[in-house]
């Protein structure tokens, strides 16, 4: 990695990546190719905690013929990230920008993780930012992974722990997914009352969306028009009726894959 590029922003920005990312595709393809056979490999590796034998695996794939793919890498990435390692974890996301492999949300929520462990608040606040800028939507790990940090500090930066929790409130996303880092960084009474009059106004609003008012149904002119008569003239006989448009609630994708799990 170049001395120059420190940061993980610092190295999107010099790969310029489009960071195009299916939050549809969070999983590996179950199929029996050897790139899928390797990755299994590393997965078993990196919950033994073998990390190095889990990325001699990956540079093995090499030579072998095998070329590793974005879930190969994350695998690696996230097991560093478990260890507060910045600088493996920077190299490794260096490492895949130049072979033109595309991250996902899991690489980013990874990257923002291993800063979130050494405490980066503006890092990762740096980091989010530009991902915005290049139309990635921002899942709860991502907020959860600022809201860790603030809460690694010393002190805690309470200020701006609470302000991402309520913009994770105002993105529509749950907030007891982020209680624990949460009650670390402003302490678990100030958290327990902010959950609690998040949830009171998420179900406030649900309630109010269940209970709309559904749209008048205009009644039908009383005309024949000579069309009753014609169908009448012919024996046939249809039965018309008109009901009020269904209404489609939003729907919204949750969870990440098995290869990561975060802990705020």
């Amino acid at each position: 990695m170049d001395a120059g590029r420190s940061t993980m922003a610092e190295i999107m920005r010099a790969h310029d990546t489009p960071a195009l990312v299916d939050y549809e595709s969070n999983s590996e393809p179950s199929t029996d190719d050897p790139t899928t056979a390797y990755n299994n490999m590393i997965r078993h590796c990196m919950r033994l905690g073998n990390i190095q034998e889990g990325e001699a695996l990956l540079r093995d794939m090499e030579n072998c013929g095998v070329t590793p793919n974005v879930f190969s890498f994350n695998l690696v990435l996230n097991s560093y990230a478990c260890k507060g390692d910045v600088q493996r974890s920077a190299s490794l996301l260096d490492e895949m920008l130049d072979r033109n492999i595309t991250p996902n949300d899991v690489t980013y929520a990874t990257v923002c993780k291993v800063m979130a462990f050494n405490g980066q608040v503006r890092q990762i606040e740096e980091f989010m930012e530009l991902l915005r800028q290049r139309d990635v939507k921002l899942n709860v790990y991502f907020y959860g992974a600022l809201i860790s940090a603030c809460g690694r500090m010393s002190p805690p930066d309470v200020a701006t722990a609470e302000r991402t929790f309520s913009e994770l409130v105002q993105m529509g996303l749950k907030p007891q997914s982020v209680k624990r880092c949460l009650a670390r960084a402003v302490g678990v009474s100030r958290a327990s009352a902010m959950i609690s009059r998040a949830c009171q106004h998420n179900a406030a609003n649900n309630n109010n969306e269940n209970h709309q008012t559904p749209l008048p149904v205009k009644a039908l002119p009383k005309r024949d028009c000579g069309f009753t008569s014609q169908l009448n003239s012919s024996r046939k006989v249809n039965t018309f009726r008109k009901t009020a448009p269904v209404q489609m609630l939003p729907y919204s994708f949750g969870g990440m894959p098995e290869i990561i799990r975060l802990s705020f």
